[in-house]
């Protein structure tokens, strides 16, 4: 899809989604209401695309979809403001919907929405429900917010499966990716997504992440850090798992990584060194010089990172 296609598609599941939560406010009868859900799975079809998964986003008042903000028309604004009231009223910030949601999924958020007080209420329908294909976190994501200061083994809260877990948590850091660069871009995300799934093998799983989701400018130089790193691994001939070890490395930092070899640390260590110095404003040439001057960085992997931020 063009860009306007995909505007056209977001809008459309947000005015298909608040027709269905209409419906079953309004108590309409089974059949209207399953129709209205088959127009509401339609249109996310569409504005799914071929994504394995749908977040429903409300952040700054407005609403997002994949991380991309709705920009409602005339004729669908009130629809627009509506789902968002109705998620905000509930403390809801994020719905997962997997691409493989159904009609009789929709059916429950629907009902879930409308009959609940509360996003705990709202996950424990749809948990009734037996609905796995939808998520919901408040906000500030307590569904994958795990506090570290606290012994592990002493929290109460549920966790969510890993896979809901990295979406969330996806969702998060890849906002915090610049919008052009070097760094920036589709194949930033993929790198991010891909080594966020690659930390789930690690016993921390994604707690260490909860202090970068606490501050966006530390997160900003970590995302970046972990796409520099993982590309300079390719650029040096490593294989994909060494240089998402690379990329772990650099987005946690040192003391909070374990089970990855020395190399991929160094490389890791080097990228957040280098990070830190763009995020300075140095251009790149002058931050890798500045990084190698104090030790930072190898020539090899210097000469590695200036090919990388000249066409990456």
């Amino acid at each position: 899809m063009h860009g306007i296609e995909v505007d056209e598609a977001q809008r459309a599941f947000a005015l298909a989604l608040w027709s269905l939560l209409g419906s079953v406010a309004s108590k309409h009868g089974e059949a209207e209401t399953r129709a209205a859900a088959a127009r509401c799975c339609a249109a996310f079809r569409r504005a799914c695309r071929s994504e394995p998964h749908y977040v429903l986003q409300v952040r700054g008042g407005a609403l997002h979809g994949n991380g991309a903000r709705i920009r409602p028309d005339v004729a669908r604004f009130a629809a627009t403001a509506g789902v968002i009231a109705m998620l905000q009223e509930r403390a809801v910030s994020d719905v997962l919907l997997l691409a493989s949601v159904e009609l009789t999924d929709f059916v429950a958020l629907a009902r879930a929405l409308v009959e609940s007080k509360s996003g705990v209420d709202l996950a424990q329908r749809l948990l009734a429900d037996g609905c796995d294909a939808i998520q919901v976190a408040q906000e500030l994501a307590p569904a994958v917010e795990l506090d570290v200061d606290r012994d592990a083994h002493c929290d109460p809260r549920p966790r969510a499966p890993s896979q809901l877990g990295a979406v969330f948590v996806m969702q998060r850091l890849a906002s915090a990716l610049g919008q052009r660069g070097p760094l920036a871009g589709l194949h930033a995300r993929t790198i991010l997504q891909n080594v966020l799934h690659r930390m789930q093998r690690l016993d921390a799983g994604l707690e260490p992440l909860l202090r970068l989701m606490r501050d966006p400018r530390g997160a900003g130089e970590a995302v970046n850090a972990c796409v520099l790193a993982t590309l300079t691994g390719e650029q040096l001939g490593w294989d994909d798992a060494r240089g998402f070890d690379a990329g772990i490395a650099a987005l946690l930092g040192p003391g909070l990584v374990f089970g990855i070899d020395e190399e991929a640390l160094q490389l890791g260590q080097a990228a957040a060194a280098v990070a830190a110095m763009l995020g300075a404003a140095a251009r790149p040439s002058e931050a890798i010089d500045r990084a190698e001057k104090q030790g930072a960085v190898s020539d090899a992997v210097g000469e590695a990172m200036e090919i990388v931020l000249a066409t990456s």
